[in-house]
């Protein structure tokens, strides 16, 4: 019988069923440095940085364009006609080179399309149809892939934007794509996510490999830089960290979310940090060096999505917002510095009297 997980709370342990983890003495809550409100009507299911920009997607079928440097908004993209469920950044995109993918983003819509356009001019460079509603896409390698309906796969040549092959009957899918081939993820409904790997030199076979630990369904996979580790979020309130090269052995299970953990991601800058996002308001930071929570971020509602970059935290909420964090460690650790001048007990937030708060947030902004 599986033990009972444990709400995360400073310096309390935090039970797996193979692990025992606990909340870092240095976690505590970031600095929020901007809420976007207002512009979206129905909730924000994915974000992107994007060269000087941030990038917001909504279940209202908008993508909206904030500038880096002041937060306002320059673009609004109307092109979908329903929920843009994912997003992706082209220069992100390992391998790309047929087309010029400066300053334009990959987007998945339930209109049935997947979309390639320029962030700065709003242009559509590309339109990929289905047949029936698209749950994400990533693009890998010149290859665009795509999850329609229920249960296919779609691969797409972003060189002409024709169909390569189409992969049908794999189990239900309960999570966006993860992608970086040869390897392809997804969560389930079930108890397990799937590992496939399209065979070399061919895209007309996929090899599908079931990978377990969860108890529930598995709502997020994501690969780290090297495709050498996965980040699974689930249903039964834990993320997982896997090793890969050995079958897929677990490293760490990340407790400490009260809710579902709908969202979970690497770092683009950093191996060793993660983050996952929840239905309990709150996103967390981890060290995957050794599993521990490292920093809660709050949130007005449900965190649905985010993305990790360069010290700083972009997450969609339930309510329509979006936040941005400040989640550099220097600037935690000045935190702390001021925090033992004042000559209180230990260096974690609780033990700080509000005075002593009152004082250090002229710092802190």
């Amino acid at each position: 019988m599986a033990e009972k997980l444990i709400p995360c709370k400073p310096f309390a342990w935090q039970k797996g069923e193979e692990r025992a983890t606990r909340t870092s003495q240095s976690a505590g809550t970031a600095r929020l440095i901007h809420r976007f409100s207002g512009g979206h009507k129905r909730p924000v299911l994915c974000v992107a940085f994007a060269r000087g920009h941030l990038i917001t997607c909504s279940a209202d079928g908008t993508a909206q364009v904030f500038l880096r440097s002041d937060y306002s908004l320059v673009r609004t993209y109307s092109e979908h006609s329903s929920d843009i469920m994912s997003c992706q950044l082209m220069e992100d995109a390992d391998g790309v080179t047929v087309v010029d993918t400066r300053d334009s983003i990959l987007t998945a819509s339930k209109d049935c399309s997947v979309k390639i356009w320029n962030f700065v001019t709003g242009e559509t460079l590309r339109t990929f149809t289905h047949a029936k509603p698209v749950r994400s896409a990533v693009c890998s390698k010149d290859i665009v892939v795509s999850h329609s309906g229920r249960s296919n796969l779609y691969f797409w040549s972003l060189k002409d934007g024709t169909l390569l092959f189409q992969e049908n009957n794999l189990f239900a899918m309960a999570s966006s794509l993860a992608v970086n081939l040869p390897m392809i993820a997804f969560g389930t409904f079930g108890k397990m996510w799937y590992l496939c790997e399209v065979s070399q030199g061919d895209v007309e076979e996929v090899i599908v490999r079931k990978i377990s630990g969860h108890e529930r369904a598995v709502l997020s996979v994501a690969f780290d830089r090297k495709g050498e580790r996965a980040l699974t979020g689930g249903e039964d309130r834990q993320a997982i960290l896997y090793y890969l090269a050995d079958g897929g052995s677990i490293l760490f299970r990340l407790t400490g979310h009260i809710e579902a953990v709908l969202d979970a991601c690497f770092s683009s800058t950093r191996d060793d940090m993660g983050m996952t996002t929840s239905l309990d308001k709150t996103a967390r930071i981890w060290d995957l060096t050794n599993g521990t929570c490292t920093m809660v971020l709050e949130c007005t509602d449900s965190a649905r999505a985010g993305v990790l970059k360069g010290g700083f935290a972009l997450i969609g909420c339930a309510d329509n917002t979006t936040v941005l964090y400040d989640v550099s460690e220097g600037g935690y650790r000045k935190m702390l510095l001021l925090c033992r001048g004042a000559q209180t007990k230990g260096s974690a937030l609780h033990s700080v009297p509000i005075e002593v708060l009152k004082t250090i947030k002229q710092f802190l902004i």
